[in-house]
């Protein structure tokens, strides 16, 4: 490097951020001459792939926590999805559709009674079939006594007064929503059931209808005081042993030596349906008829008075999920209901 002059930087001079100089003249060129006694920070490649290396670190350390937070989200989603399915607002627009499929074939039996009049048989069996009760379950129970002789007189709220009720043998409140049952009843529906069994009658409750007439209701956890009490011990629902709220099962329960006396014949061990249904505990002077597959009570009896309820947790009217019948049929099932129904009346 003819007449040029090499001045190697130490690391106490002044220029050893430039790493070296080279002197022409009065004219001064940088160059990097000792990379080796330079900080490897102040190297521009290095601080490049420090940087570099930093935002692949973050940009891992981003994707982690993106896939946590999805699968987080999911899990939240799939809960509150869950929670949508099971809520009062989705109860609320089933409730809504079997209401007024309920109206529908009450208009449809009104008008058949008027091209007849005369025509049908006479009404034993009172069944509730305004709000809160499960179209397919309550239409399934009727049709099933009344094709094997058995006249049913269907009820609105309006109807569950002490003067509808007096002749009737049995009342039924049927599955659905106890709730909505409850607010459509009101206190006066409820003092006319409390009346009618305390002064002789049988009120048959399943599912939704065994809730109602519980004086305490324990729902997923919490416990709701109820008005009726005709049962004075507790409805513990669901059981989730057998299927957790919304979902169904099948259900196969076992007589107990008391059911068998009741008169329940050995059809009411065949598979139905379990959909929300309670078990029972507690009360004074109950009667266990039949008893889930874990033994706790799944169909009891108890007086009231001179009458008495008896209470189903799960739906001998409708068959077991995954069936290939739309309908339970046949006189099996009639007997149970029956049984449940009329025995000793």
């Amino acid at each position: 490097m003819t007449g040029s002059r090499i001045v190697m930087c130490t690391r106490d001079d002044p220029d050893y951020r430039d790493m070296g100089s080279v002197v022409q003249g009065s004219r001064r060129t940088f160059t990097h001459l000792c990379p080796g006694k330079q900080p490897r920070s102040e190297i521009p490649h290095y601080r490049l792939y420090r940087q570099m290396r930093a935002r692949g670190t973050l940009i891992n350390l981003w994707a982690a926590c993106a896939i946590a937070g999805f699968t987080v989200l999911a899990a939240v989603l799939a809960a509150v999805l869950a929670a949508v399915l099971a809520s009062p607002a989705a109860r609320s627009q089933d409730g809504a559709d079997d209401l007024a499929r309920n109206r529908r074939w009450m208009q449809e039996r009104q008008a058949q009674r008027e091209r007849q009049p005369g025509a049908g048989l006479s009404a034993d069996i009172g069944v509730y079939v305004d709000a809160g009760a499960w179209h397919p379950g309550v239409r399934s129970l009727v049709e099933i006594l009344e094709a094997n002789g058995v006249g049913c007189r269907l009820l609105d709220s309006r109807g569950v007064r002490p003067k509808q009720l007096q002749k009737l043998k049995a009342l039924v409140l049927p599955g659905g929503w106890a709730p909505s049952q409850w607010a459509a009843l009101g206190t006066d529906g409820l003092a006319a059931i409390e009346a009618y069994v305390e002064s002789g009658g049988r009120c048959l409750g399943v599912c939704a209808g065994a809730y109602l007439v519980s004086r305490e209701v324990v729902w997923e956890g919490t416990v709701h005081p109820y008005p009726l009490g005709l049962f004075d011990g507790r409805a513990e629902g669901p059981v989730t042993s057998l299927a957790p709220w919304p979902k169904s099962s099948p259900v196969a329960v076992t007589l107990t030596e008391a059911g068998r006396r009741w008169g329940l014949p050995p059809g009411t061990e065949e598979p139905c349906l379990y959909l929300g249904g309670p078990r029972f505990v507690g009360g004074s002077g109950v009667e266990v008829l039949a008893r889930y597959p874990d033994g706790s009570a799944a169909v009891v009896s108890q007086k009231s008075g001179r009458g008495e309820v008896v209470l189903s947790g799960v739906h001998f009217e409708r068959p077991p999920p995954g069936s290939s019948d739309e309908k339970v049929s046949g006189r099996g099932v009639f007997a149970v209901l029956r049984a449940l129904l009329l025995a000793g009346k």
